[in-house]
């Protein structure tokens, strides 16, 4: 029994600091994650042209880093389902000079163009 509840105390330790990391790393507001939603939501329903045209929009009105990387590989994601690779992979290199080299979307991206 005692080892059941120190499992339990584990799991939620373990929980709770990925879940304050994960907070901490989100640094957009509400308007931007609602453009940035749109714009994911646009791409999930291979409306490309939509989503490039959304990805623009919430990059114009959204500049934090996380913000620039989204935009980045979302805006690639959505010119590679249009085939414009060229593009795609000016997008994805965005991403991942953002980051330093860390975004693994970026990455993804980069190799589908």
């Amino acid at each position: 029994m005692k080892s059941n509840k120190r499992v339990i105390l584990a799991l939620m330790s373990v929980f709770t600091v990925s879940a304050s990391l994960n907070a901490q790393t989100f640094t957009m507001g509400k308007k931007c994650r609602g453009y940035l939603e749109s714009a994911q939501a646009a791409n999930s329903q291979e409306s490309y042209d939509k989503a490039v045209e959304l990805f623009d929009y919430f990059r114009s009105k959204c500049s934090t880093r996380d913000a620039k990387e989204k935009g980045a590989y979302g805006k690639a994601e959505a010119l590679n389902g249009l085939k414009r690779y060229n593009e795609a992979l000016t997008e994805a290199n965005k991403a991942i000079e953002i980051t330093k080299n860390r975004s693994l979307n970026g990455h993804f991206q980069k190799a589908i163009a």
